[in-house]
């Protein structure tokens, strides 16, 4: 006896041979009741150690079941620096740039700023030019409407006498602002050292008639408080004290000044150089 089985497509063919006769049954199979849907949802998640593999785990039967993972952790890593650079002025009319000039880890980035334009040419107070260069022009008319600032604003600018449109120029020997006739200019002259001084340069400078007394490298001969004769022309409207002059050392000495002499009070140090400036208003 022999046997031969065979399945085609949905038909089962099954040939059996005994005796000298063949035997052959057919079965044909319709398809099958479907299933239920299988549904799948996460448990649970756990990190791992960084050296951990990673865990994948299917609990219960179909058609509901559970997936829990197992997910290392990572490693820790560099920390990244940033560390700006000088910031570079770029030509006027260019645009504002940030260039890397690091790496991802170590960022260095530099910033490139444009110059800005060229200004408008500003006006004068007034709207007026002045006559003579080297010269700030204050109108003291109309402090709320023409002036800039007060004269009392600008550094070591005495105001007492001053009067409207005043010019003030900058005396480098003292370091100081000056009062000016507007475009008169100013006279200027030398007061002659007397036994009282032993060196020095006493210059007068009388612009209206506000004199301004700039001394220079004195020293002093002795006590005597008499140390240089007030020019003609430069002589105090009347005796007006100044105030105090420091010297050289430290030591402070009074100024005053009569109406021809001019007195600086107080025995010299050894070694004091006195230098400074005193106002008056002139005869």
């Amino acid at each position: 006896m022999s046997t031969e089985a065979t399945l085609n497509a949905n038909v089962y063919q099954l040939t059996v041979e005994m005796g000298g006769v063949t035997y052959q049954v057919e079965a044909a199979f319709g398809e099958g009741r479907r299933g239920p849907a299988n549904t799948l949802t996460i448990d649970q998640v756990t990190t791992l150690d960084p050296e951990d593999p990673a865990t994948a785990a299917i609990d219960g039967d179909a058609p509901n079941q559970k997936l829990s993972l197992g997910i290392p952790q990572g490693i820790p890593g560099t920390a990244a620096t940033i560390e700006w650079q000088p910031v570079v002025t770029g030509a006027p009319g260019t645009d504002v740039t940030l260039e890397e000039t690091g790496t991802p880890l170590a960022s260095k980035p530099k910033l490139t700023i444009p110059r800005g334009d060229v200004g408008a040419t500003g006006t004068h107070v007034g709207g007026a030019a002045p006559a003579e260069t080297d010269r700030i022009w204050v109108d003291t008319s109309d402090p709320g409407a023409a002036t800039p600032m007060a004269l009392d604003d600008l550094t070591d600018v005495a105001t007492t006498g001053a009067v409207d449109k005043d010019a003030l120029v900058y005396d480098a020997a003292t370091s100081s602002w000056k009062p000016g006739a507007a475009g008169a200019g100013a006279t200027t002259a030398t007061a002659a050292l007397t036994t009282g001084a032993s060196a020095g340069t006493i210059t007068l400078e009388k612009v209206g008639t506000r004199v301004v007394c700039a001394i220079s490298g004195l020293t002093k001969a002795s006590t005597v408080e008499h140390v240089a004769t007030i020019p003609a022309g430069f002589t105090p409207a009347f005796p007006q004290g100044h105030g105090w002059l420091v010297d050289s050392v430290g030591e402070w000495w009074a100024a005053y000044a009569s109406t021809t002499q001019l007195l600086i009070l107080g025995p010299p140090a050894a070694g004091a150089v006195l230098s400074g400036s005193l106002t008056w208003k002139a005869a």
